[in-house]
């Protein structure tokens, strides 16, 4: 909150000092060209292998139970 009351207070500062906001927008094109340099390097690079959990048993096991009680068999089937 702070950073974002102080950039506030230096972009209002900026529109009555030409160097303040020169400075200002050449600090935010360093910034965002340095992140899209790092973007696309970070594209280029090898892609690394996809690595899956195991799947562990869960504590509580549901008993299948469903509706009243009644434990299903068979999918219901829709009439055609």
């Amino acid at each position: 909150m702070l950073l974002t009351t102080q950039g506030a207070e230096w972009e209002r500062d900026s529109f009555d000092n030409p160097f303040l906001y020169a400075g200002i927008v050449g600090t935010l094109f360093v910034v965002t060209f340095l992140a899209w340099r790092y973007n696309s390097s970070q594209a280029r690079s090898e892609p690394l292998e996809v690595q899956f959990e195991d799947i562990e048993t869960p504590t509580i096991q549901g008993l299948g139970l469903y509706r009243d009680g009644s434990l299903t068999l068979e999918p219901e089937r829709l009439p055609q």
